[in-house]
């Protein structure tokens, strides 16, 4: 991942590997740090809202994840997801009503 960022710091797919690797290490912190550049780069990417709402919800920043996940909803193929993780949000934080309402939305 390096390597790319190296060849092309402004890359959205180097950036987007590069916040992945992190993720895949359970780094969040610095994974979380990748995907706020990002969105600061690429205002449009909605993956960089879905994974930085992953790693802040992996970080239990609740509230934030919660508004990444909801952005990253404006693209059909995040949306299911997006809506099933803020579903587990609101379980997890034991709203189970609107947690019933995103598994709903999300088709579960």
């Amino acid at each position: 991942a390096n390597k790319s960022l190296a060849l092309s710091p402004n890359n959205l797919e180097g950036l987007l590997v590069h916040g992945y690797v992190f993720g895949s290490r359970n780094d969040y912190l610095n994974a979380q740090s990748v995907y706020q550049k990002v969105i600061e780069r690429y205002p449009q990417s909605m993956e960089g809202y879905f994974y930085l709402g992953m790693c802040q919800m992996a970080l239990r920043n609740y509230k934030s994840a919660l508004e990444n996940l909801y952005q990253s909803s404006q693209s059909p193929a995040l949306r299911a997801n997006a809506f099933r993780y803020m579903g587990d949000i609101y379980s997890q934080t034991g709203n189970q009503e609107e947690a019933q309402k995103f598994y709903k939305m999300a088709g579960q």
